[in-house]
């Protein structure tokens, strides 16, 4: 694993890997105008095999923990980040899961349409993604860390469910078009 972590983290593949999901994921607004089942799963496992990367630091800073040499690890505003451990990692995860279930049972029981929630809150995301940006340029701030993230979850949290409900219509509009539905499915994904 030391090879692969060195390889990722020490060289400027690391920028690939950190803004590379994103990326992908705009720019295939822009470049998939006619997406097929096949390069919409090539543009998924892009996509999970760079967050699976990127998400290896946890994974890193787990180890080091359980060997007795913890990372001293924060944020670029300074917020601390201590004790991360194969167990904080799986709470994370059991959380998050719980929520995106929870979120998408809602969207998909949900009787209201959210089709306006959903253009707004997307909006909304532009304009914290334009936060997240100045957050580069002006000096370091922990509070500013904090609305971001705030947002980025509460946002999520729409998005979620509007995303789901945007599914399930699109399954019941493409019934018989199994090459509309393959795409659909990999767009869900």
């Amino acid at each position: 694993i030391e090879p692969v972590t060195q390889l990722v983290f020490g060289t400027p593949l690391y920028f690939v890997v950190q803004w590379g999901p994103i990326v992908l994921m705009l720019g295939s607004m822009f470049f998939m105008k006619n997406p097929s089942p096949l390069a919409t799963g090539i543009m998924y496992w892009a996509i999970v095999v760079m967050m699976g990367l990127g998400l290896g630091i946890w994974v890193a800073a787990a180890e080091a923990a359980s060997s007795g040499m913890p990372m001293d690890m924060s944020t670029r505003g300074g917020i601390a980040i201590s004790s991360v451990t194969y167990p904080t990692i799986a709470k994370a995860f059991l959380i998050t899961a719980s929520a995106f279930g929870a979120l998408s049972l809602f969207g998909y029981t949900t009787k209201r349409d959210l089709s306006g929630l959903g253009s707004f809150a997307i909006m909304a995301m532009w304009g914290v993604l334009a936060m997240s940006l100045l957050n580069f340029i002006l000096p370091p701030s922990s509070m500013f860390e904090w609305i971001i993230m705030g947002a980025v979850f509460a946002l999520s949290a729409v998005l979620i469910a509007v995303e789901t409900q945007q599914l399930k219509n699109g399954y019941y509009a493409f019934g018989g078009d199994a090459r509309s539905l393959a795409v659909l499915t990999n767009w869900g994904a």
